[in-house]
């Protein structure tokens, strides 16, 4: 129901439309493959907090969307054998204010890794800016300008990934 109240959505049409896989993504395809990329590099932690645009009311890939900001809260509990024995999201609404001083005081909570490609707007600005080229990877190949933020992705991730990569070459040389 919280998710369902968040996007705007009727909570029966919101579990029929998960359950039809017939929701679109919250995120941008930028923002939601940063979000993975950034989870995948610190599997270690159990718990991370990110603050996005999120998108109120269902609309098409034609309509514009209408935005507002979440904090996301996901935690993880897994049993003694790895298994998972939680998993849960959270998603609350929060004032400009606040996502500002997050940003201020920990800018990868925001949008990982959108601070480091040089996008840098506010608040406000993420929420007027809905649908805008530069938060799609279509959007970003259109233009060098996008074309340069793609390769400076590639070269963030591959440092980040590199202590990863090298345990894995040490474990697979064993």
């Amino acid at each position: 129901a919280n998710s369902a109240a968040l996007t705007g959505v009727h909570p029966e049409e919101y579990c029929a439309r998960t359950g039809h896989h017939d929701l679109p993504v919250p995120f941008t395809d930028v923002d939601m493959f940063c979000v993975l990329m950034d989870e995948m590099l610190h599997l270690e932690r159990d718990h991370s907090v990110r603050y996005f645009c999120y998108p109120r009311g269902l609309y098409s890939k034609h309509q514009r969307a209408v935005r507002t900001l979440v904090r996301w809260d996901f935690k993880e509990r897994m049993g003694p054998d790895g298994e998972y024995l939680e998993i849960m999201n959270r998603f609350r609404l929060c004032t400009p204010e606040e996502f500002e001083e997050e940003c201020y005081r920990n800018p990868k909570v925001i949008r990982p890794t959108a601070h480091m490609l040089g996008d840098t707007r506010s608040a406000q600005e993420l929420v007027f800016d809905a649908n805008r080229d530069l938060d799609t990877f279509a959007g970003l190949c259109k233009s060098a300008e996008g074309r340069a933020r793609c390769d400076r992705l590639a070269e963030l991730l591959e440092q980040q990934a590199a202590p990863m990569m090298q345990m894995a070459e040490m474990v697979a040389g064993q």
